[in-house]
């Protein structure tokens, strides 16, 4: 498995990120950009999390979003100022990953409501919303709760490629 990412940013650049995202990002999440800024599962493409909130059982991931990536696909700032407004009823809300049909995991980062929400803006899960946080507004999406910290989300998808060991190339740019 290779996952690839963009050179980490130094504080300045995160204080500029934040400027633009008019956010305050928390520490952890941080502590990520200012080492990797962005991933990308590139084989097999992405990763199944186990989660029982939603019908099937499991979500998929593939992507932490960076800053000044040239893809506006892996770009936090292109893909926030495309999507974010959909949510605008979750405050502090920004979007910092997804899984490979495109839909958001976005990261709380202060309030009550604080943690990474699964964003399935798609509509792929049933209707039967096992476990919804957010209901959608809209026809947003629902947005469902799988970790109360971006750390903890890390932990999670780092443990769920413990057995495929993957092998990290700075290759985003």
């Amino acid at each position: 498995m290779a996952i690839e990412y963009a050179k980490g940013l130094t504080a300045d650049e995160i204080d500029a990120l934040q400027a633009e995202l008019e956010r305050t990002l928390p520490g952890d999440y941080r502590g990520f950009l200012e080492r990797y800024n962005g991933w990308y599962i590139d084989r097999p493409n992405y990763c199944e999390l186990t989660y029982d909130g939603v019908d099937n059982g499991q979500i998929s991931f593939d992507t932490f979003l960076g800053y000044g990536l040239q893809n506006e696909n892996f770009n936090l700032v292109d893909f926030n100022g495309e999507f974010v407004d959909e949510i605008a009823f979750v405050e502090d809300a920004t979007i910092v990953g997804s899984d490979p049909g495109g839909n958001p995991y976005v990261l709380v980062g202060s309030g009550p409501h604080a943690g990474l929400f699964y964003w399935d803006r798609t509509h792929l899960h049933s209707q039967e919303r096992r476990r919804v946080h957010f209901a959608e507004v809209d026809e947003s999406g629902d947005l469902y709760r799988v970790a109360d910290s971006f750390q903890a989300f890390l932990d999670r998808v780092t443990a769920a490629m413990a057995d495929q060991s993957p092998e990290f190339v700075p290759t985003l740019a």
